[in-house]
């Protein structure tokens, strides 16, 4: 880039207002086309530049996460994320943990086997030194599961404790416990949402509906941290080195992989900042990483595919069920008027109807072919459902009027409905071929 005339430090602060996405004054966005078109003349892909001039890791994708939070070489970490986010102070502050790395299991009796074992993976689990379990989930995309799915979490490691000491002293086996879940995606949103959907930190806990008081003697403790939802608090936008170390590490998950210089910030947070700097990773921690984003961006094309597809057939099903319905309405006229069934011209006679006055259109040679080959197939498909005699056409469609003449004070879409039209007879909408060859 130098030989280009443009300094490292200068694309990476024009790397950093593109990707802020806020507006920049018009000379700035001079600069930044100038920077832009230069990437495209030297074929530098998005993913190469991030590469090079983003220097920290995403702490919040399942690898980097359990690197930074689940090792036993830097615990400080994560007694600091779980004594500021749990605000856990005096006696219950934790000192000392272990992190456990294996599954979390627990018994569960099989008439079948007898005894056998169920696991459950979470992102980070520990005990304290006094026996606590804490299970922290980072959560990068909302799943319709996972509000219920920490409640099973729940229940897993309160039994393990009972597990543990026997079980006959509950009140003293069973310590608090804590699911610590931390969202990129906000879980309580649609029909989970809260009356005050500003809140980016929400404790539960089981209460008293008469009386809304928590439960006496209760061990069960959750805690979310929606990130988007703190990014739109003014605490977010005035941080410091200073400022809340909650609200310091809440804007280290939300910032560290788009930052290009770390910035002044609590010494356990830069700490945290070193261990994400992708320079100092081996090879394959780093391939492990980028294949980690890679399949998030494609499973978030497919997504996005699939839901524009839906959306397409959604709507050509609605235009063939507005045709059919009208068709159902030629019919209710038609026999009023002691018009032949033979004599109406429908959209759902098998495919096939309406294709001889549509190929009559004054379409040039190459746009006809293409036609007539979809044509073509279209009967294929045809002959798999109705087969391709007309006088088996005709009787279906002398079904169809016995029905409609039987049921005229019912409504046309429901007629639809009953006779399933729409599956038995689908039609073919020409008419999107028309506008594409047109």
């Amino acid at each position: 880039m130098e030989d280009n005339h443009i300094k490292i430090s200068d694309a990476q602060e024009m790397l950093r207002k593109i990707l802020s996405k806020k507006k920049v004054k018009e000379e700035e966005q001079k600069l930044i086309d100038k920077f832009i078109n230069l990437l495209q003349e030297n074929s530098i892909q998005e993913k190469e530049l991030k590469e090079t001039l983003l220097p920290f890791a995403d702490p919040t994708f399942d690898t980097t996460f359990k690197m930074l939070f689940g090792s036993k070489e830097h615990d400080n970490i994560l007694i600091s994320l779980l004594n500021n986010l749990l605000d856990l102070s005096d006696d219950k502050k934790i000192t000392k943990l272990e992190i456990i790395t294996e599954k979390l299991e627990t018994p569960v009796f099989s008439y079948s086997e007898g005894e056998s074992s169920v696991s459950v993976a979470v992102d980070v689990l520990c005990t304290t030194a006094s026996g606590q379990k804490i299970a922290v989930e980072m959560q990068r995309a909302k799943q319709p599961y996972f509000l219920a799915r920490t409640q099973h979490y729940m229940s897993k490691l309160i039994s393990v404790q009972v597990n543990e000491k026997g079980g006959k002293d509950y009140h003293k086996d069973i310590l608090d416990t804590y699911i610590l879940v931390l969202e990129k995606q906000n879980l309580f949103t649609g029909q989970h949402k809260l009356s005050d959907e500003s809140l980016y930190e929400i404790e539960v806990e089981p209460l008293i509906k008469q009386t809304k008081e928590v439960f006496p003697g209760n061990k069960m403790h959750w805690k979310f941290f929606e990130l988007t939802k703190f990014q739109q608090h003014d605490v977010y936008k005035s941080l410091t080195k200073d400022s809340n170390l909650k609200h310091q590490w809440l804007e280290f998950l939300i910032n560290c992989g788009e930052q290009l210089n770390e910035p002044e910030r609590n010494d356990i947070i830069k700490e945290g900042y070193k261990i994400m700097k992708l320079a100092q990773w081996n090879g394959d921690k780093q391939a492990l990483y980028w294949l980690e984003q890679a399949r998030e961006f494609d499973q978030i094309e497919n997504q996005k595919e699939e839901k524009l597809k839906a959306f397409e057939e959604g709507l050509k099903k609605g235009r063939l069920e507005e045709r059919l319905t009208g068709d159902i309405d030629k019919i209710k006229t038609g026999i009023k008027f002691n018009v032949k069934p033979e004599e109406l011209t429908l959209n759902f006679n098998f495919k096939c109807l309406n294709k001889k006055r549509f190929l009559e259109k004054d379409w040039s040679q190459e746009q006809s072919e293409k036609i007539n080959k979809k044509v073509k197939r279209d009967e294929l498909e045809t002959k798999k459902v109705v087969g391709d005699d007309e006088n088996q056409k005709l009787s279906k469609l002398l079904d169809i009027f016995e029905y409609v003449k039987d049921h005229q004070s019912e409504k046309s879409d429901a007629i639809c409905s009953d006779l399933k039209l729409l599956g038995d007879l689908e039609v073919i909408d020409y008419s999107s071929d028309a506008e594409e060859y047109n």
